[in-house]
């Protein structure tokens, strides 16, 4: 039986030790991801939760350990490239998730992709955006483009590719494309 991952909220004063060696991997967008959890400067994990109104940020674990952890905000998109609208509209966002590097593409055993642990992540995010009690119909995210495992990944959960709407990322001169997912086609139960 495969083991499900329990999901906590972040506390800072419980998380952030546990979190300094918290490693993602040695791409860029990976280290950029590690530094945002286990940090406390500007642009990390603490200074958002005290700048952006609506932050949630909970960690998954096994047993004792952090395995990876995922957040959700509120933003407002332009989506008329789909037909939802001519002004921007709300949009659940995933601004920040991650998978410790020794966790990722496990457990080997899974034989359904939809138990890895990332997948696991992503399923309980969804349910959160899904559930939350302002209801939003879209949920999104931006990614990577060298990312090919996230994206993959994001597909499999039924995000799609967004033409119009991306983030310039002034750090490292690199535009994030957006992925979408329309929490009205969801049927997800989390057990």
């Amino acid at each position: 039986m495969i083991r499900r991952l329990c999901c906590v909220p972040f506390d800072e004063e419980q998380h952030l030790p546990q979190l300094q060696s918290f490693d993602c991997g040695a791409e860029a967008y990976q280290v950029e991801i590690s530094e945002w959890i286990r940090n406390s400067g500007p642009n990390c994990v603490l200074d958002d939760l005290k700048k952006w109104s609506g932050l949630r940020v909970w960690v998954y674990t096994l047993d004792d350990t952090i395995v990876g952890f995922g957040s959700l905000g509120l933003s407002k998109w332009d989506l008329r490239e789909i037909g939802a609208g001519k002004t921007k509209i709300p949009v659940k966002l995933i601004p920040d998730v991650g998978i410790r590097r020794e966790f990722q593409g496990k457990p080997t055993e899974a034989t359904n992709k939809f138990d890895r642990y990332s997948s696991q992540i992503l399923d309980d995010l969804i349910f959160k955006a899904k559930s939350r009690e302002q209801r939003v119909r879209w949920l999104g995210l931006f990614v990577h483009p060298d990312n090919r495992g996230a994206i993959k990944l994001y597909e499999r959960h039924d995000f799609k590719l967004l033409k119009k709407v991306s983030y310039s990322h002034k750090d490292f001169n690199m535009t994030y494309p957006a992925m979408l997912l329309d929490l009205d086609s969801v049927d997800l139960e989390l057990t």
